[in-house]
């Protein structure tokens, strides 16, 4: 299985009175891993949005583990554990620049959805063979 990675500095905006990152911000992550994705596969959300698909979460599950402060560097790592029918299962996790501290992991499930209709559809093939190569 092929990771995408990305790194991420953490913004004053991003971190609460406490100083600490504010968790939901990974929500955020996530979705710039999954664009990160569609670009590896050459099929990018813009793309995806004109042939008419979405691909909302239905799913997330999230562990943190360190909290991040303003201007940590984070690396977030995303991989493609499943590919269904209409779904597909993505892990990620969020670790520092030197790799040996996790932040936060977890768990994510897309479905693909038909936007006008809005009711999850089949994975058109061109696009499942991409995610699967990234799976395999």
């Amino acid at each position: 299985m092929r990771r995408i990675e990305k790194e991420f500095t953490v913004a004053f905006d991003e971190v609460d009175a406490s100083g600490w990152f504010y968790g939901a911000v990974y929500f955020k992550y996530v979705n710039e891993l999954l664009f990160s994705l569609l670009n590896e596969i050459e099929y990018p959300m813009p793309l995806m949005l004109k042939r008419g698909f979405s691909i909302p979460p239905v799913k997330y599950e999230i562990e943190f583990y360190k909290p991040a402060k303003y201007g940590d560097v984070i690396i977030g790592e995303m991989e493609v554990v499943k590919v269904g029918n209409s779904s597909i299962h993505l892990e990620f996790v969020f670790k520092d620049k030197e790799r040996d501290k996790v932040y936060a992991k977890g768990y994510t499930v897309r479905v693909f959805t038909d936007s006008k209709k809005e009711k999850s559809v089949n994975i058109p093939e061109d696009i499942r063979a991409r995610l699967l190569a990234l799976h395999l």
